[in-house]
């Protein structure tokens, strides 16, 4: 199964990311547009993960989430990974001082790998996928918009309060997500 743990966005955000993708899709870049409803943040992807992993994964998720308060962050700083010359991925980052996101992910990859899993050697960089960039054909005007707003791409704030165990299974159209389990703060 392949699974990964990430923050939901709130419908009122999605919608706001929504507005922002219809803004980008008027350049006819060859973009696959990311699907709303599966909007998230993603904290630890672990790829394919046998089911009996499962259990030892959700104790230390538990483990976290009692321990962990409710903070905010906020959706901002439009980019694209991995560099400005190749672009592949199109994203929306939260606010660099928004710290205790990066914690939760640091703090979540040093309990996955206490039970066995890599650690990821990149530092975080917490973000909302838009879009995979899929060829150059009208690339230039679509990185042109993205430049103009990647500093100043302000969309909101909400508070994390819990995050979740996703599954995910490729089909054609792009990945689909399955919740399997809220981890709730404080619980």
């Amino acid at each position: 199964m392949r699974i990964f743990i990430a923050v939901d966005i709130p419908e009122r955000l999605k919608d706001k990311l929504r507005g922002l993708q219809a803004e980008m899709k008027q350049f006819n870049a060859p973009v696959r547009w990311a699907a709303p409803d599966g909007f998230h943040i993603t904290i630890k992807f672990f790829g394919e993960v046998l089911d009996t992993r499962q259990p030892a994964i959700c104790q230390q998720l538990r483990d976290i989430a009692r321990w962990s308060k409710p903070f905010e962050i906020h959706l901002e700083r439009l980019g694209t990974f991995p560099r400005e010359q190749s672009p592949r991925v199109i994203w929306i980052g939260t606010r660099p001082e928004d710290d205790r996101l990066k914690n939760l992910a640091s703090t979540v990859e040093t309990a996955m790998a206490s039970i066995g899993f890599a650690a990821e050697e990149r530092e975080p960089s917490p973000h909302i996928t838009l879009g995979r960039i899929k060829g150059a054909d009208n690339l230039f005007r679509l990185m042109t918009y993205i430049n103009l707003y990647r500093e100043s791409q302000s969309l909101g704030s909400f508070v994390v309060d819990n995050f979740y165990l996703y599954k995910s299974t490729l089909a054609p159209t792009g990945s689909v997500y399955e919740k399997l389990q809220a981890f709730p703060f404080g619980q």
